[in-house]
């Protein structure tokens, strides 16, 4: 069994930097959580992207595959592609992908799905997308997102 690696990066907003490679001894012994604060501690998911680098929680990313929707005749379906930003976060014990979606988009999965009860902040498991890129994070470039 392949051990899953335990890491963590922090927003130093004194500096307006990022700092990787925090050690994890610090982790256990509580140091880590007194010099930063739960908001700007961010762990490693275990996964890469689609250009081999290691995500985050708080990363901005670009998530893309496609929906099988059915067809009219409730038979066939048809291949919907999609492209979406979001940020990685930490919900319900697990790494998720939190969706923000502007209203057009919206509108055009709600139409696709036939329902509109859908919110513009889905979230997601982050496994099943085809594929996901890092654009940025939220400290660094708040900006990617959808406003």
């Amino acid at each position: 069994m392949k051990k899953k690696e335990i890491k963590f990066r922090a927003w130093d907003k004194g500096n307006n930097q990022m700092i990787y490679s925090l050690p994890i001894g610090t982790l256990c012994s509580g140091e880590l959580l007194k010099r930063w604060d739960d908001e700007h501690l961010m762990q490693y998911t275990g996964l890469k992207d689609s250009k081999g680098k290691e995500i985050y929680e708080g990363d901005i990313v670009r998530v893309f595959g496609q929906f099988e929707v059915p067809c009219s005749d409730k038979k066939d379906f048809d291949i919907l592609p999609y492209e979406h930003i979001g940020t990685i976060v930490f919900e319900n014990a697990g790494f998720m992908f939190k969706n923000h979606l502007t209203d057009k988009q919206l509108l055009e999965i709600q139409i696709a799905f036939d329902d509109n009860t859908m919110d513009t902040d889905i979230t997601s498991n982050i496994d099943l997308f085809l594929g996901v890129e890092i654009l940025g994070n939220i400290y660094e470039n708040p900006g990617l997102l959808i406003k």
